[in-house]
């Protein structure tokens, strides 16, 4: 039950990586002379969440492991 709660919080995640992605994109996209403040902070963020994702990732294997012995 903890590894399928902490894989839903992870698509979860990953859904908000996505939605930056995007939103990166379009300001980019309407602003691409220069790096804006809303550009650095998506950039930030997008930073932050791929961290999480990448603790999530490295947590859900060691769970993973330690069911199989």
């Amino acid at each position: 039950m903890a590894l399928a709660n902490l894989q839903s919080q992870r698509s979860q995640a990953v859904i908000a990586q996505a939605d930056i992605e995007i939103m990166f994109a379009d300001e980019r996209l309407a602003k691409p002379e220069r790096i804006t403040p809303t550009a650095q902070a998506l950039i930030e963020a997008r930073e932050r969440i791929a961290g999480w994702v990448d603790e999530q990732n490295r947590t859900l294997a060691r769970l993973a492991d330690q069911l199989r012995i």
